[in-house]
Protein backbone atom coordinates (compact mmCIF):
# COMPACT_ATOMS: atom_id res chain seq x y z
CA UNK A 1 0.00 0.00 0.00
CA UNK A 2 3.03 2.24 0.91
CA UNK A 3 4.39 1.81 -2.32
CA UNK A 4 1.26 2.67 -4.23
CA UNK A 5 1.13 5.51 -2.41
CA UNK A 6 4.57 6.65 -3.06
CA UNK A 7 4.28 5.48 -6.96
CA UNK A 8 1.26 7.58 -6.97
CA UNK A 9 2.72 11.01 -5.46
CA UNK A 10 5.64 10.42 -7.43
CA UNK A 11 3.77 10.26 -10.50
CA UNK A 12 2.01 13.73 -9.52
CA UNK A 13 4.95 15.30 -9.00
CA UNK A 14 6.50 14.17 -12.00
CA UNK A 15 3.29 15.47 -14.24
CA UNK A 16 3.79 18.37 -12.60
CA UNK A 17 7.38 19.26 -13.33
CA UNK A 18 6.40 18.13 -16.77
CA UNK A 19 3.42 20.76 -17.01
CA UNK A 20 5.84 23.09 -15.78
CA UNK A 21 8.20 23.24 -18.49
CA UNK A 22 5.70 22.60 -20.82
CA UNK A 23 4.53 26.62 -19.50
CA UNK A 24 7.75 27.79 -19.28
CA UNK A 25 8.90 26.81 -22.74
CA UNK A 26 5.26 28.53 -24.26
CA UNK A 27 5.77 31.60 -21.77
CA UNK A 28 9.29 32.08 -23.37
CA UNK A 29 8.22 32.06 -26.58
CA UNK A 30 5.54 34.67 -25.95
CA UNK A 31 7.74 36.51 -25.05
CA UNK A 32 10.51 36.52 -27.24
CA UNK A 33 7.87 36.96 -30.11
CA UNK A 34 6.92 40.30 -28.02
CA UNK A 35 10.03 41.62 -28.30
CA UNK A 36 10.17 42.43 -31.49
CA UNK A 37 7.78 45.11 -30.25
CA UNK A 38 9.13 48.61 -30.98
CA UNK A 39 6.99 51.71 -30.45
CA UNK A 40 7.96 55.34 -30.53
CA UNK A 41 9.00 56.47 -26.82
CA UNK A 42 7.61 59.77 -25.95
CA UNK A 43 8.80 60.23 -22.46
CA UNK A 44 7.97 59.65 -18.62
CA UNK A 45 5.15 61.57 -16.56
CA UNK A 46 7.52 62.18 -13.85
CA UNK A 47 9.38 64.75 -16.07
CA UNK A 48 5.95 66.51 -16.20
CA UNK A 49 5.02 65.92 -11.85
CA UNK A 50 2.46 63.45 -12.75
CA UNK A 51 3.25 60.66 -10.29
CA UNK A 52 1.10 57.57 -11.88
CA UNK A 53 -1.22 57.40 -14.93
CA UNK A 54 -4.52 55.03 -14.80
CA UNK A 55 -6.36 56.63 -17.60
CA UNK A 56 -5.94 59.20 -20.13
CA UNK A 57 -8.16 60.69 -22.87
CA UNK A 58 -7.59 63.81 -25.30
CA UNK A 59 -9.82 66.76 -24.58
CA UNK A 60 -12.47 67.99 -27.14
CA UNK A 61 -12.70 71.25 -25.53
CA UNK A 62 -9.03 72.23 -25.67
CA UNK A 63 -7.95 69.29 -28.13
CA UNK A 64 -3.95 70.11 -27.53
CA UNK A 65 -4.97 69.20 -24.08
CA UNK A 66 -4.60 64.85 -22.65
CA UNK A 67 -6.14 64.73 -19.32
CA UNK A 68 -5.10 61.65 -16.42
CA UNK A 69 -5.91 60.64 -13.61
CA UNK A 70 -3.92 58.48 -10.55
CA UNK A 71 -5.20 55.07 -9.67
CA UNK A 72 -6.95 54.43 -6.56
CA UNK A 73 -5.95 56.00 -2.87
CA UNK A 74 -7.71 52.85 -0.81
CA UNK A 75 -9.91 53.60 2.09
CA UNK A 76 -7.02 55.47 4.39
CA UNK A 77 -5.05 56.79 2.10
CA UNK A 78 -4.04 59.81 0.51
CA UNK A 79 -7.49 61.16 -1.32
CA UNK A 80 -6.40 61.44 -4.88
CA UNK A 81 -9.73 63.36 -6.50
CA UNK A 82 -7.73 64.61 -8.93
CA UNK A 83 -7.04 64.67 -12.77
CA UNK A 84 -4.14 66.07 -14.45
CA UNK A 85 -3.84 68.37 -17.76
CA UNK A 86 -1.11 68.26 -20.02
CA UNK A 87 0.61 68.59 -23.42
CA UNK A 88 1.51 65.70 -25.41
CA UNK A 89 4.29 67.84 -26.83
CA UNK A 90 5.77 69.09 -23.87
CA UNK A 91 7.97 65.95 -23.74
CA UNK A 92 9.29 66.74 -27.10
CA UNK A 93 10.09 70.12 -26.23
CA UNK A 94 11.06 69.57 -22.23
CA UNK A 95 8.55 72.25 -21.21
CA UNK A 96 6.45 71.55 -18.24
CA UNK A 97 2.98 72.94 -18.17
CA UNK A 98 0.77 70.39 -16.32
CA UNK A 99 -2.05 71.57 -14.35
CA UNK A 100 -3.74 69.40 -11.28
CA UNK A 101 -7.45 69.73 -11.13
CA UNK A 102 -9.23 68.34 -8.41
CA UNK A 103 -13.27 67.50 -7.96
CA UNK A 104 -14.75 68.29 -5.05
CA UNK A 105 -16.66 66.06 -3.22
CA UNK A 106 -15.38 63.15 -5.68
CA UNK A 107 -13.49 60.05 -3.94
CA UNK A 108 -11.03 57.99 -5.44
CA UNK A 109 -11.46 54.54 -3.87
CA UNK A 110 -10.41 52.57 -7.13
CA UNK A 111 -10.37 54.77 -10.47
CA UNK A 112 -10.21 52.48 -13.24
CA UNK A 113 -10.66 54.83 -16.93
CA UNK A 114 -11.28 57.91 -17.84
CA UNK A 115 -12.96 58.93 -21.51
CA UNK A 116 -15.20 61.61 -23.28
CA UNK A 117 -19.14 61.81 -23.96
CA UNK A 118 -20.59 63.73 -27.60
CA UNK A 119 -21.25 66.85 -25.23
CA UNK A 120 -17.38 67.30 -23.99
CA UNK A 121 -18.38 65.74 -20.79
CA UNK A 122 -15.44 64.27 -18.91
CA UNK A 123 -16.78 60.56 -17.25
CA UNK A 124 -14.53 59.43 -14.74
CA UNK A 125 -15.08 55.11 -13.43
CA UNK A 126 -14.31 54.70 -10.33
CA UNK A 127 -14.67 50.94 -11.58
CA UNK A 128 -11.57 49.39 -10.05
CA UNK A 129 -11.64 46.34 -8.06
CA UNK A 130 -9.03 46.68 -5.42
CA UNK A 131 -12.50 46.30 -3.00
CA UNK A 132 -14.33 43.75 -4.48
CA UNK A 133 -16.90 43.71 -1.68
CA UNK A 134 -18.35 46.52 -3.06
CA UNK A 135 -21.18 45.91 -5.86
CA UNK A 136 -22.23 49.41 -6.50
CA UNK A 137 -20.17 51.77 -8.74
CA UNK A 138 -19.21 55.10 -9.32
CA UNK A 139 -18.67 57.23 -12.33
CA UNK A 140 -18.35 61.01 -11.97
CA UNK A 141 -19.17 62.88 -15.20
CA UNK A 142 -18.22 66.60 -15.70
CA UNK A 143 -18.17 69.49 -18.60
CA UNK A 144 -13.88 69.76 -19.67
CA UNK A 145 -13.13 72.74 -18.19
CA UNK A 146 -9.94 74.95 -18.50
CA UNK A 147 -7.34 73.61 -16.63
CA UNK A 148 -6.50 77.25 -15.55
CA UNK A 149 -9.29 76.40 -12.93
CA UNK A 150 -8.09 74.19 -10.20
CA UNK A 151 -11.35 72.58 -8.86
CA UNK A 152 -14.26 71.27 -10.64
CA UNK A 153 -16.95 72.27 -8.22
CA UNK A 154 -19.02 69.36 -6.46
CA UNK A 155 -22.13 71.34 -8.12
CA UNK A 156 -20.99 70.80 -11.67
CA UNK A 157 -20.48 67.21 -11.07
CA UNK A 158 -22.50 64.59 -11.87
CA UNK A 159 -22.37 61.21 -9.90
CA UNK A 160 -23.66 58.02 -11.92
CA UNK A 161 -24.34 54.68 -9.42
CA UNK A 162 -24.46 51.81 -10.93
CA UNK A 163 -24.52 48.04 -10.75
CA UNK A 164 -23.91 44.83 -12.81
CA UNK A 165 -26.98 42.30 -13.48
CA UNK A 166 -26.95 39.39 -10.55
CA UNK A 167 -25.21 41.89 -8.68
CA UNK A 168 -21.54 40.34 -9.93
CA UNK A 169 -18.64 42.17 -8.99
CA UNK A 170 -15.53 43.20 -11.16
CA UNK A 171 -12.89 44.73 -12.36
CA UNK A 172 -12.88 47.51 -14.51
CA UNK A 173 -10.01 49.41 -15.70
CA UNK A 174 -11.80 49.86 -19.16
CA UNK A 175 -14.51 52.19 -20.77
CA UNK A 176 -15.49 54.35 -23.56
CA UNK A 177 -18.27 56.02 -25.00
CA UNK A 178 -19.97 55.27 -28.37
CA UNK A 179 -23.43 54.91 -29.67
CA UNK A 180 -24.83 57.34 -27.34
CA UNK A 181 -24.03 54.98 -24.18
CA UNK A 182 -21.33 54.17 -21.65
CA UNK A 183 -19.60 51.05 -22.43
CA UNK A 184 -17.63 48.97 -19.76
CA UNK A 185 -14.99 46.06 -20.73
CA UNK A 186 -14.57 43.73 -17.44
CA UNK A 187 -10.91 42.63 -16.42
CA UNK A 188 -11.11 38.90 -16.51
CA UNK A 189 -8.13 36.28 -16.98
CA UNK A 190 -8.20 35.50 -20.62
CA UNK A 191 -11.15 37.36 -21.93
CA UNK A 192 -13.38 40.36 -21.26
CA UNK A 193 -17.09 41.24 -21.25
CA UNK A 194 -18.85 44.00 -22.59
CA UNK A 195 -21.77 46.15 -20.19
CA UNK A 196 -23.46 49.01 -21.66
CA UNK A 197 -25.49 51.64 -20.38
CA UNK A 198 -27.65 53.83 -23.37
CA UNK A 199 -27.68 57.80 -22.39
CA UNK A 200 -31.68 57.84 -21.79
CA UNK A 201 -31.64 55.53 -19.54
CA UNK A 202 -29.14 57.11 -17.13
CA UNK A 203 -30.98 58.51 -13.99
CA UNK A 204 -29.01 60.19 -11.00
CA UNK A 205 -31.26 59.34 -8.47
CA UNK A 206 -31.33 55.97 -8.00
CA UNK A 207 -28.71 53.19 -9.04
CA UNK A 208 -28.34 51.88 -12.64
CA UNK A 209 -27.88 48.20 -13.92
CA UNK A 210 -25.76 47.66 -16.99
CA UNK A 211 -26.33 45.69 -19.53
CA UNK A 212 -24.66 42.78 -20.73
CA UNK A 213 -23.71 42.88 -24.52
CA UNK A 214 -20.99 40.02 -25.49
CA UNK A 215 -18.07 38.16 -23.98
CA UNK A 216 -14.89 38.53 -26.05
CA UNK A 217 -11.37 35.15 -25.19
CA UNK A 218 -8.76 36.59 -26.12
CA UNK A 219 -7.66 35.01 -29.62
CA UNK A 220 -3.55 34.46 -29.17
CA UNK A 221 -1.89 30.97 -29.95
CA UNK A 222 -0.37 30.34 -26.81
CA UNK A 223 -3.25 29.55 -24.58
CA UNK A 224 -1.11 29.62 -20.83
CA UNK A 225 -0.02 33.29 -22.32
CA UNK A 226 -4.04 34.65 -22.83
CA UNK A 227 -5.03 33.24 -19.71
CA UNK A 228 -2.59 35.63 -17.86
CA UNK A 229 -3.32 38.51 -20.08
CA UNK A 230 -6.43 40.85 -19.13
CA UNK A 231 -7.83 44.16 -20.20
CA UNK A 232 -6.24 47.68 -18.66
CA UNK A 233 -7.65 50.17 -20.69
CA UNK A 234 -10.04 51.39 -23.59
CA UNK A 235 -10.86 54.06 -26.60
CA UNK A 236 -12.41 54.37 -29.33
CA UNK A 237 -12.30 56.22 -32.58
CA UNK A 238 -14.20 59.61 -33.21
CA UNK A 239 -15.90 57.81 -35.82
CA UNK A 240 -16.86 55.22 -33.79
CA UNK A 241 -15.74 52.91 -36.00
CA UNK A 242 -12.53 51.85 -34.25
CA UNK A 243 -11.99 50.11 -30.68
CA UNK A 244 -8.58 49.74 -28.90
CA UNK A 245 -8.80 47.35 -26.41
CA UNK A 246 -5.04 47.77 -24.33
CA UNK A 247 -4.13 44.65 -22.03
CA UNK A 248 -0.74 43.84 -20.51
CA UNK A 249 0.99 42.32 -23.60
CA UNK A 250 -0.44 44.41 -26.51
CA UNK A 251 -3.58 46.04 -28.44
CA UNK A 252 -6.88 44.28 -29.43
CA UNK A 253 -8.11 46.26 -32.57
CA UNK A 254 -12.02 45.82 -33.49
CA UNK A 255 -12.97 47.64 -36.22
CA UNK A 256 -17.02 47.59 -37.31
CA UNK A 257 -18.48 48.69 -40.74
CA UNK A 258 -20.82 51.51 -39.15
CA UNK A 259 -21.72 52.55 -35.43
CA UNK A 260 -24.52 50.50 -33.50
CA UNK A 261 -22.45 46.95 -33.86
CA UNK A 262 -21.00 44.89 -31.98
CA UNK A 263 -17.16 45.70 -31.84
CA UNK A 264 -16.94 41.91 -30.78
CA UNK A 265 -18.42 40.38 -33.84
CA UNK A 266 -16.48 42.42 -36.35
CA UNK A 267 -12.81 42.31 -37.58
CA UNK A 268 -10.56 41.95 -35.18
CA UNK A 269 -7.02 42.89 -35.40
CA UNK A 270 -3.63 42.23 -32.93
CA UNK A 271 -1.02 44.87 -32.25
CA UNK A 272 2.19 43.18 -29.90
CA UNK A 273 3.86 45.17 -27.37
CA UNK A 274 7.15 44.36 -25.34
CA UNK A 275 6.12 42.37 -22.35
CA UNK A 276 7.58 39.85 -19.88
CA UNK A 277 5.66 37.78 -17.46
CA UNK A 278 8.78 38.22 -15.02
CA UNK A 279 8.02 42.00 -14.50
CA UNK A 280 5.04 42.38 -12.25
CA UNK A 281 6.09 45.95 -11.97
CA UNK A 282 5.63 47.41 -15.29
CA UNK A 283 1.77 47.39 -16.68
CA UNK A 284 0.51 49.15 -19.94
CA UNK A 285 -2.10 51.09 -18.33
CA UNK A 286 -4.05 53.46 -20.55
CA UNK A 287 -4.87 53.72 -24.67
CA UNK A 288 -6.15 56.73 -26.56
CA UNK A 289 -6.46 57.61 -30.06
CA UNK A 290 -4.04 60.65 -30.53
CA UNK A 291 -5.41 60.47 -34.69
CA UNK A 292 -6.82 58.28 -37.38
CA UNK A 293 -3.54 56.76 -37.49
CA UNK A 294 -1.85 56.30 -33.94
CA UNK A 295 -2.41 55.41 -30.79
CA UNK A 296 -1.23 56.80 -27.13
CA UNK A 297 -0.39 54.64 -24.62
CA UNK A 298 0.90 54.93 -20.96
CA UNK A 299 2.08 52.24 -18.42
CA UNK A 300 1.86 52.28 -14.62
CA UNK A 301 5.72 53.46 -13.84
CA UNK A 302 4.35 56.82 -16.25
CA UNK A 303 5.97 55.97 -19.55
CA UNK A 304 4.06 57.14 -22.99
CA UNK A 305 4.62 55.56 -26.23
CA UNK A 306 3.16 56.14 -29.85
CA UNK A 307 2.02 53.48 -31.60
CA UNK A 308 0.90 52.98 -35.40
CA UNK A 309 -1.63 51.47 -36.01
CA UNK A 310 -0.56 50.73 -39.46
CA UNK A 311 1.23 47.48 -37.54
CA UNK A 312 -1.77 45.59 -36.89
CA UNK A 313 -2.35 42.45 -37.90
CA UNK A 314 -5.34 40.71 -38.69
CA UNK A 315 -6.19 37.80 -36.53
CA UNK A 316 -9.98 37.34 -37.69
CA UNK A 317 -12.39 37.97 -39.91
CA UNK A 318 -16.13 39.30 -39.19
CA UNK A 319 -18.60 36.81 -38.21
CA UNK A 320 -21.47 36.00 -40.40
CA UNK A 321 -23.98 36.17 -37.58
CA UNK A 322 -26.05 39.23 -37.10
CA UNK A 323 -24.30 42.40 -35.69
CA UNK A 324 -26.30 44.68 -34.31
CA UNK A 325 -26.67 44.68 -30.64
CA UNK A 326 -29.87 43.66 -29.31
CA UNK A 327 -31.63 46.44 -27.14
CA UNK A 328 -31.79 45.36 -23.85
CA UNK A 329 -29.47 43.06 -21.43
CA UNK A 330 -28.52 39.99 -23.29
CA UNK A 331 -28.79 36.29 -21.46
CA UNK A 332 -25.52 35.86 -19.61
CA UNK A 333 -25.51 32.99 -16.84
CA UNK A 334 -24.68 34.16 -13.65
CA UNK A 335 -21.29 32.06 -13.71
CA UNK A 336 -17.73 33.15 -13.42
CA UNK A 337 -16.14 36.42 -11.48
CA UNK A 338 -13.29 35.08 -13.31
CA UNK A 339 -12.69 32.90 -10.53
CA UNK A 340 -11.44 29.71 -12.77
CA UNK A 341 -9.08 32.45 -14.94
CA UNK A 342 -7.15 33.99 -11.78
CA UNK A 343 -6.90 29.99 -10.45
CA UNK A 344 -5.28 29.44 -13.60
CA UNK A 345 -3.21 32.60 -13.83
CA UNK A 346 -2.04 32.18 -10.35
CA UNK A 347 -0.96 28.59 -10.98
CA UNK A 348 0.77 29.86 -14.41
CA UNK A 349 2.58 32.79 -12.94
CA UNK A 350 4.00 30.13 -9.94
CA UNK A 351 5.20 27.47 -12.53
CA UNK A 352 6.52 30.52 -14.77
CA UNK A 353 8.73 31.61 -11.58
CA UNK A 354 9.57 28.26 -10.35
CA UNK A 355 11.31 27.10 -13.89
CA UNK A 356 12.45 30.54 -14.32
CA UNK A 357 14.68 29.92 -11.28
CA UNK A 358 15.40 26.78 -12.10
CA UNK A 359 16.45 27.07 -16.00
CA UNK A 360 16.20 30.80 -16.74
CA UNK A 361 18.97 33.32 -17.12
Amino acid sequence: MFKKILLGVLGVVVTGIFAFIFIFIQMRWVVKDHSKAEHQYLGNFYNLGIRESSGIVRGKKYDDIYWTHPDGSGLYGEQRNYLFAFYLYDFEEGKRRTRKVELEGASNLDWGDITMDYSGNIIIGDTGGNYLFRNIYVLYRFMERNPIFKTIPKSEIETIQFKFPYDEKYDIEALFYADSSIYLLTKNFGKTKMYRLEEGDIKTDRINVFDYIDEFKFLGNVWVAELADAVTGAAVSLDERTLAMLTYKGIWIFERDKPGENFFKERIFYIPLKWDVRETGKKYEAVDFEDDEHLIITTEQGDLYRVKLSEKKLVREQLPEEKEIIEGSQEEGKDSKGIRYKVWSAFMWVAFKFMDILFGD
